[in-house]
């Protein structure tokens, strides 16, 4: 069986429809709910009318299904399209402050290491780094041989 299902976008409303355009079910969160949702952030409480004959089990495992797709879904976007892009101009805010604006200029970077003593861990690291951008450089080449590619470096150029 294929179901169309349509709902709003914030999850009020949700309806599901058969392979013939009949609404089968439909569901709506309770007032309770809403209420819930906008003080504190989540009101899980709905309503579902299904149509008689049909499966309430399916129904019921659609309908849970997409409130568990549907919450990882928003909390997803809002962490991608608000919450990092806010974090990340913070951050940069932060370190641009802190080494005077002097982010890539790299005498600027390794005054400020040597000033909060971190010089032997940011040498560390940066030997760590070279070490495996040049194996993973290595199981590129290898990999270009086995595809037969022989001048991908030229190729991408």
């Amino acid at each position: 069986m294929v179901y169309l299902i349509e709902g709003d976008i914030i999850g009020r409303t949700l309806s599901i429809q058969n392979k013939n355009g009949e609404v089968v079910a439909v569901m709506a969160k309770t007032k309770t709910a809403l209420l819930k949702t906008a003080v504190y952030g989540g009101g899980s409480e709905s309503t579902i009318d299904v149509a008689p004959g049909v499966d309430c089990s399916t129904i019921l495992a659609i309908v849970f299904a997409i409130g568990q797709v549907g919450v990882h879904y928003v909390k997803d976007a809002f962490a991608n399209f608000v919450q990092d892009p806010i974090q990340d101009a913070v951050v940069e805010t932060a370190l641009g402050n802190a080494t005077g604006g002097a982010i890539g200029d790299e005498g600027a970077m390794e005054e400020l290491i040597d000033d909060v003593g971190l010089t032997d861990e940011y040498d560390g690291a940066m030997d760590g780094a070279q070490e495996h951008a040049g194996e993973a450089v290595e199981q590129l080449e290898d990999l270009a041989e086995e595809l037969g590619v022989t001048d991908f470096a030229e190729d991408a150029g």
